[in-house]
């Protein structure tokens, strides 16, 4: 399954990123001014596939979605406790009970900025 798009909502507490990532190219270059958390974004998908929630963790942000082809997507929110992820097939749900509040991945494989990519 390919990835789609990622996205991170209150990165910093400042940007909100989307980022489509081209599948006829097989490339997507993502770039954009320092500190607008380029480096950030691709630390945290290594994360999410690697099941290390140690980015998630020190790093201020409100929503990380990564979404598949078909829609489906991995969802992290920070909570008190620490991140939690939800894998579900509807992109826009909350974290699951079993998973609110834990303070880890579930499991491994979601202001406009300067940030873009070349098609």
């Amino acid at each position: 399954m390919r990835v789609k798009k990622i996205a991170v909502k209150g990165l910093f507490g400042l940007f909100d990123h989307e980022i489509p990532v081209h599948r006829a190219e097989r490339v997507t270059i993502i770039h954009g001014p320092n500190g607008f958390g380029k480096t950030v974004m691709l630390r945290m998908i290594a994360a999410l596939a690697e099941g290390d929630p140690s980015i998630f963790e020190t790093t201020p942000f409100s929503e990380f979605r990564l979404t598949l082809q078909d829609d489906t997507a991995r969802v992290i929110r920070p909570t008190d406790g620490g991140p939690t992820a939800d894998a579900t097939a509807a992109p826009a749900r909350a974290p699951s009970e079993a998973a609110r509040g834990k303070g880890v991945l579930v499991r491994p494989l979601p202001q406009r900025s300067q940030l873009s990519t070349i098609p």
